[in-house]
C-alpha cells in the first residue's frame, strides 16, 4: 500500500466530474439570464408543463395568460378560475409580462 498521492484515470474522471458538475449547477443557478423556461407554461389546474406555442387551449383571466395541457384542465379552470388563480405566482420581476409564463407558487399536490 503506497502513501503517495498517484494521478491514474480515476483522479482524471474526478477532475472532469468536478468540471462537468460545476458548469450544471452554474448553468441551473443563471437559468432566468440565459432564457431558461421560455415559451413553457405550467398548467394551473394539473401543473403540467406546456410548451405555450403548442398548448392545448389558453384562455385570460384578470391581466394574465394561462395555458392548458387538455380541454378537461380548461373547462376545470373556467369553472373556478379564482380557485386556480389565487394558486398561481405572479411572474418574476426580472421578467416581463409580455412573456406570458406563470409558474406555480407551489407544487400542484399541494393544492388538492
Amino acid at each position: 500500500m503506497s502513501s503517495h498521492f498517484q494521478w491514474n484515470y480515476t483522479t482524471y474522471l474526478n477532475i472532469v466530474f468536478l468540471a462537468v458538475f460545476g458548469f450544471l449547477y452554474w448553468a441551473y443557478r443563471n437559468r432566468d439570464r440565459l432564457g431558461g423556461g421560455d415559451g413553457h407554461a405550467l398548467d394551473p389546474v394539473c401543473g403540467m408543463q406546456v410548451k405555450t406555442v403548442d398548448a392545448a387551449a389558453s384562455t385570460r383571466h384578470e391581466e394574465s395568460t394561462y395555458y392548458f395541457c387538455s380541454d378537461s384542465c380548461t373547462d376545470k379552470f373556467e369553472a373556478d378560475p379564482v380557485r386556480f388563480a389565487e394558486h398561481t405566482a405572479r411572474p418574476k420581476a426580472d421578467r416581463s409580462s409580455d412573456r406570458e409564463m406563470s409558474p406555480a407558487s407551489e407544487p400542484f399536490e399541494a393544492r388538492r
